[in-house]
């Protein structure tokens, strides 16, 4: 279908592609995707919103195993990692921006210091103290020093900075003590 639509029409404008990108998004296809921009390079560095959103931010925000096929297409076709967020912030904001808790434990899984300290740093892991305990338990599995420090410095300024009146390290000392 693409394919046709590119040789029936072949100066179709996909500067208003708004929903194309937005589709691609929701049901990633690189075939596709590198058929489109072969017709249209600028396709890559589409502008979503006034510059707030483009094409590759929102591609961004979605998770790495669904989505890199779709961002290895748009990095070959030079899409702008720069734009988008206002100010220059760019991709690398819009992959922080959807932080969940799996992102920081398979950033502490893969000993990637850089991208966990980006992660924590970011201030949009949410902070309980069972899931930070369980980031601690999973750092020390890892047996990196670096990811072991990191992640209970972080641990440890959050419980202190968001008045946790549970401890901390409860479960953990249960579990030493056989308590259940």
């Amino acid at each position: 279908m693409v394919e046709f639509i590119f040789r029936t029409s072949s100066t179709l404008s996909l500067a208003q592609g708004q929903n194309i990108a937005l589709t691609m998004i929701e049901h990633p296809d690189a075939a596709i995707l590198k058929r489109i921009c072969d017709h249209d390079h600028a396709f890559a560095s589409l502008t979503m919103d006034y510059h707030f959103h483009t094409f590759f931010t929102l591609a961004c925000e979605q998770t790495p195993e669904r989505i890199a096929p779709v961002l290895h297409v748009l990095l070959d076709y030079d899409a702008d990692v720069a734009d988008g967020w206002g100010g220059n912030a760019g991709a690398l904001y819009a992959a922080i921006i959807g932080v969940n808790q799996g992102h920081v434990g398979a950033a502490i899984n893969r000993g990637d210091e850089e991208i966990l300290a980006l992660l924590l740093s970011s201030g949009k892991v949410r902070f309980e103290a069972a899931v930070a305990e369980d980031h601690v338990e999973q750092a020390e599995q890892t047996g990196v020093k670096a990811i072991i420090a990191l992640v209970r410095d972080w641990a440890e300024k959050k419980s202190k900075a968001d008045g946790d009146t549970q401890r901390l390290w409860s479960r953990r000392w249960r579990k030493l003590l056989c308590f259940r």
